[in-house]
């Protein structure tokens, strides 16, 4: 998982199956991490940016608890939500509401720029989308601010599955059971925050 760090310990925490979660060296403390996703190779793709600055995702080397990390895409504002899908390298990027598409094949062979993204869907600041996942069949699900849920299929159709929610954060798909779950952040000070479970179909 990533740890924000807030421009001063930002990381990525390792979780092992038995033991105690420790957090990788050798990366960039300055970055602020995210977004998290992993490809069908086994590798680790992260989303950061620099307050003040720009943002990219990277790939991950890890070795032992000592990490590295390569850019594959730069020039990014504020890269929140990750996915990857086969050979799809999905993005989306909060301070513009745009959903960024890349070939994983290419940007490892030659890192890519914002510009050189295919543009599947703009939001509005106001919709604020956060984190992002994919089922099995392509299909991005991520929240956000507003407090609606949205999904986007690979044909760029944009659904509402939710809203009238509080500010949606993290969305994480199972699809051995076509349902997901949805992290919400309290509505008010009176109330907690929750996870909520929906169907996918």
């Amino acid at each position: 998982m990533t740890r924000f760090g807030f421009g001063v310990d930002g990381t990525i925490v390792a979780v092992p199956t038995s033991g105690a979660s420790y957090n990788l060296t050798g990366l960039d403390a300055t970055r602020r991490r995210i977004g998290l996703a992993n490809t069908d190779d086994g590798a680790i793709i992260v989303g950061w940016f620099i307050k003040g600055g720009s943002g990219a995702l990277s790939e991950l080397s890890v070795n032992g608890t000592e990490a590295t990390e390569v850019e594959l895409v730069t020039g990014l504002g504020k890269p929140v939500g990750v996915a990857v899908v086969g050979d799809r390298l999905l993005v989306n990027d909060q301070n513009s509401g745009n959903i960024l598409e890349y070939s994983l094949k290419a940007v490892r062979t030659i890192p890519a720029t914002l510009s050189d993204g295919k543009v599947l869907a703009t939001f509005t600041t106001l919709d604020g989308i956060d984190l992002m996942t994919a089922d099995s069949n392509g299909t991005l699900y991520f929240g956000g601010s507003c407090g609606s849920l949205f999904a986007l299929d690979s044909a760029g159709k944009v659904s509402v599955l939710a809203s009238g929610w509080p500010a949606l954060r993290g969305v994480a798909v199972d699809n051995a059971h076509r349902r997901f779950f949805v992290a919400a952040t309290a509505a008010d000070t009176q109330s907690t925050p929750s996870v909520r479970i929906v169907p996918l179909d």
